[in-house]
């Protein structure tokens, strides 16, 4: 789902990814493959135009740009694969 925000609402449980920040993940969106290597817990603590990956309020992980439309920066939308993968 894209909210009217542009940000991405996955069906991926939040509880799937440790929030720790010592374990390291990566993130992709669509076939471009675009990195998302940042957890936070609110929008705010994003730089400009840096992506970043956080619990929603239904429990699912959004992906999103602090104060910018991800999906249409980015050209993705309902549907666009997400990868989520814990590394080493």
């Amino acid at each position: 789902h894209v909210d009217r925000f542009g940000n991405l609402i996955t069906d991926i449980p939040a509880g799937w990814l440790p929030e720790t920040p010592f374990q390291p993940f990566r993130a992709t969106v669509g076939s471009a493959s675009r990195p998302i290597t940042r957890r936070v817990t609110h929008y705010c603590e994003l730089a400009a135009g840096e992506p970043g990956i956080l619990a929603g309020s239904l429990g699912t992980l959004e992906i999103s740009l602090d104060g910018a439309d991800l999906a249409k920066l980015w050209k993705v939308g309902r549907g666009a694969l997400v990868r989520v993968a814990l590394t080493l």
